[in-house]
């Protein structure tokens, strides 16, 4: 029999809102000490959940389901799972119920990526689950990648505590355009993550649409350059998360999840969700007409014509060993145009192995939003207790904001700190300064004459520091 005392979840109420909720009302150390790790990293599992469902069950004693159950109803994990296939399914389900490694979802550019989304909700929503709960609660459809807005109530959604600040900085209404797209972008985002599609065949599905489109032709080679622009200018409108309108800008991340498809890799699912709008909704732009290709020679005019650009051809690879292929085809670009056109089967089968460079992936340029956010915010969100100035270091300030290691460092990197209010440890007379000034201010306004005992405990300094950082 348990010792504790759960309470009931809200509809869809994320994993990560359910273990603050029992971290509050119970006792339960490891309750307590799994969102506190939660936490200080601020990387939820697939946007929803604090740590593996093995170890959520365990905690809560299996009493809103087994882990299977906590996966589908109170996580993201079949919103990870759209761009995959079914091995890679069963790998993530695996990964996310009790794995050792890092989870394979799909992810996107550090800072293009979205962070901790499990503190944003719905006033509206928040409304009833007060009512209801007496609490206000997060459901994993506010958790979803760059939604701003509930499908329900069609309402922005805000910040309901402290760890996604920085996401809702970045919902940022702009246009009626724009607040159309959001909204339809929620509502097939939760339709493909919750009911009503059928994920097994939700990319295939896009591909039959995209052929109908002429994107794709019969020998499923894909026409990449047509498909970029009129993909952006489908929605040239943008979004109201500027990180979303710059995927959409940016046609690399189209041509990327088309490769992965055709390579059988996973897909990032906003890059289906986007693919499934577009495919569907693109009524307006016209249909693009198929290629034929030439007939096979059939005359031995042409049959020697063929040997002679093969065997021009062969001849160049051959005093070039060690080319990579596109210098190949720059060296006898007629010979690889006329064999690419006419005999393509012949021009595979010959051309000269791939070249793997070393080293690591080149950068996309991150989206100038993020940093206009962070740097020209004039609130700082870094924790204080007591009213007393926060401590001067990067940690705290990527917990206010509840980003990532990965994508903190790279801000970090390029704006020198985190915002017009980030004190790196390098600075800490100005910190200590600060601190005391709200200490004297604090015990007596005005007071000219303290003990350094007495203002150090104030402050919740040590008397050292306060001695040799300030002159009183």
């Amino acid at each position: 029999m348990s010792t504790y005392t759960f309470f009931a979840a809200a509809e869809a109420e994320s994993a990560c809102s359910i273990l603050k909720m029992v971290a509050q009302t119970t006792d339960s150390r490891d309750a307590k000490l799994a969102y506190a790790s939660f936490c200080r990293h601020s990387a939820p599992i697939a946007n929803s959940l604090p740590c593996r469902a093995s170890r959520f069950c365990a905690i809560t004693e299996n009493y809103y389901g087994p882990p299977a159950v906590v996966l589908v109803a109170n996580s993201l994990a079949e919103w990870h799972a759209i761009g995959m296939t079914a091995l890679s399914r069963e790998a993530l389900m695996r990964a996310l119920t009790d794995g050792r490694v890092r989870t394979p979802c799909p992810s996107l550019d550090a800072l293009c990526q979205c962070g901790n989304r499990t503190e944003l909700e719905c006033p509206e929503c928040a409304r009833l689950d007060q009512r209801l709960l007496g609490r206000s609660a997060n459901h994993t459809t506010h958790c979803i990648d760059y939604v701003t807005r509930c499908i329900h109530h069609d309402a922005l959604l805000r910040c309901g505590g402290a760890g996604s600040r920085l996401e809702a900085l970045l919902i940022h209404p702009v246009s009626e355009a724009a607040h159309q797209n959001s909204v339809r972008y929620a509502r097939w985002a939760t339709d493909l993550a919750t009911r009503s599609f059928n994920r097994q065949t939700a990319w295939s599905e896009i591909a039959r649409l995209l052929t109908e489109r002429r994107y794709l032709n019969e020998s499923n080679r894909w026409s990449l350059a047509s498909l970029r622009s009129d993909f952006q200018r489908f929605f040239s409108s943008g979004f109201e998360d500027p990180r979303l309108t710059h995927i959409t800008e940016e046609g690399d991340y189209v041509e990327s999840a088309i490769r992965n498809a055709a390579r059988g890799r996973p897909i990032h699912p906003t890059m289906v969700v986007l693919l499934a709008m577009f495919g569907t909704e693109a009524d307006t732009l016209p249909l693009r007409a198929r290629r034929t290709r030439p007939l096979a020679p059939q005359t031995a005019k042409e049959q020697r014509e063929v040997e002679e650009h093969r065997s021009q051809w062969l001849s160049t690879c051959a005093q070039h060993k060690g080319t990579s292929r596109s210098s190949i085809r720059r060296l006898s670009s007629a010979a690889w145009a006329w064999l690419y056109r006419n005999d393509r089967a012949w021009l595979k089968l010959n051309e000269v192995s791939k070249i793997r460079w070393h080293g690591g992936r080149r950068l996309k340029a991150p989206p100038t939003a993020v940093e206009t956010f962070i740097s020209s915010t004039p609130e700082d969100y870094r924790a204080s207790k007591h009213g007393r100035p926060p401590l001067p270091s990067s940690y705290q300030s990527r917990l206010a904001f509840g980003m990532r290691d990965h994508a903190f460092a790279q801000i970090s990197e390029r704006l020198g700190g985190a915002g017009p209010h980030a004190q790196l440890p390098g600075r800490k007379r100005i910190f200590v300064t600060r601190r005391v000034t709200h200490a004297l201010n604090t015990v007596a306004p005005g007071a000219c004459a303290q003990a350094d005992s007495s203002i150090a405990r104030i402050a919740n300094l040590r008397p050292e520091t306060v001695r040799a950082h300030t002159k009183r």
